[in-house]
């Protein structure tokens, strides 16, 4: 092993004043695998270890075995498969691996597991009595999904998850996580989830961002809660979601522009303002607190009429939405109509000496 100087860059997400000034460098040759670093007695670093090497593969793995890192075990090899056994480390980094990736095989006890892919990666627990993992945070570097994508398989028990940027999040059927996954992201941030969620504890939004469900590959058995404490909070709902309850804890201005399960709005969201995308579905909505919808009229009275309001539980229609087509066929506008009343509206748009025609008035009557 050789001595090399710290890139501060991968140590991002964890405190700097416990990290040591150095770190340990295994560089990996794809000519020499299947590959086992120390087969035998506890090896301790004092700082950090690299396993550095861009591994052509999934089929070429490397063992690493009988380590206690006082640090940081940094993982970059490309589109090798790591395994770990008898490991313990304060932090473990993933930068790069396989899609068949890093597996977890036995007596590992990790602090925090930081995920910070540029390609897919799965990470996995084959033997779930004798690891342990504190806390993984979800942070890919790269905010094209298709390579933000993380494959999770095996038993986490009580590890503690938070997604912190964009993520294709897929979980496989073996997946079991007792504690709610935290989605704590930014503004632009896109959450796209598959796979099987029957024993995963469920997620918590606390930040603006938008979660998604695949359309080919649905999440079944999710459960999704909203609790952002901030002012204008705002999260958007797309894709097929219909496997899922979401439940609104904090007041929350709410894009629906897929197909929606179940919904819950508790007391604590005192005002939720949900707009309806003309081709959102939503299978019934249980409210106990104020609903403003705005939408395409006829979308948002079939939500309505699925909308159960209980208690103090009260839904306003905030203002309708009519779409109208240009006669060429190729444009549209959509009105928003907000005040109580009967509307006719026509419309003419004059650019130079052309004038697009529309194909009909509308006759639009609002009401509460």
């Amino acid at each position: 092993m050789t001595l090399a100087v710290k890139d501060d860059n991968y140590l991002k997400y964890f405190p700097m004043e416990r990290a040591s000034n150095l770190y340990y460098v295994v560089y990996i040759d794809n000519k020499k695998l299947p590959y086992t670093i120390n087969k035998n007695k506890d090896k301790v670093i004092k700082g950090n270890l690299l396993l550095k090497g861009f591994l052509e593969s999934p089929k070429k793995e490397i063992n690493l075995r009988n380590f206690i890192i006082e640090e940081t075990l940094i993982i970059d090899i490309g589109l090798g498969h790591l395994n770990l056994e008898n490991v313990q480390a304060r932090n473990i980094i993933i930068k790069s691996a396989g899609f068949r990736s890093v597996n977890f095989m036995g007596n590992c006890i990790v602090e925090n597991l930081i995920i910070n892919n540029i390609n897919p990666v799965k990470v996995s627990i084959s033997d779930y009595d004798n690891v342990i993992i504190e806390n993984v945070i979800i942070a890919p570097t790269t905010s094209v999904l298709d390579k933000a994508t993380i494959l999770l398989s095996g038993e986490f028990k009580d590890t503690k998850f938070m997604v912190k940027s964009s993520v294709n999040l897929i979980a496989q059927n073996d997946l079991k996580i007792a504690e709610p996954i935290i989605i704590d992201t930014g503004n632009n941030d896109k959450i796209l989830l598959s796979g099987n969620f029957n024993d995963v504890e469920g997620f918590i939004v606390v930040n603006n961002c938008e979660v998604s469900g695949d359309k080919n590959n649905p999440p079944t058995d999710l459960n999704i809660g909203v609790d952002i404490k901030k002012i204008d909070s705002e999260v958007t709902f797309k894709g097929n979601l219909e496997g899922s309850n979401i439940a609104f804890n904090s007041a929350t201005n709410v894009n629906c522009a897929g197909k929606l399960g179940g919904i819950l709005v508790n007391k604590s969201a005192s005002n939720i303002n949900m707009s309806i995308d003309i081709e959102a579905t939503i299978s019934e909505i249980y409210n106990y607190s104020t609903i403003k919808f705005t939408g395409f009229n006829e979308v948002v009275e079939e939500i309505i009429d699925n909308t159960h309001n209980i208690g103090e539980g009260k839904t306003i229609l905030s203002a309708i939405q009519r779409m109208v087509q240009f006669t060429s066929g190729k444009g549209s506008i959509v009105i928003n109509i907000v005040e109580k009343g009967d509307y006719k509206v026509k419309l003419s748009i004059q650019e130079g000496e052309n004038n697009a025609n529309l194909k009909n008035v509308l006759d639009i009557k609002v009401e509460e």
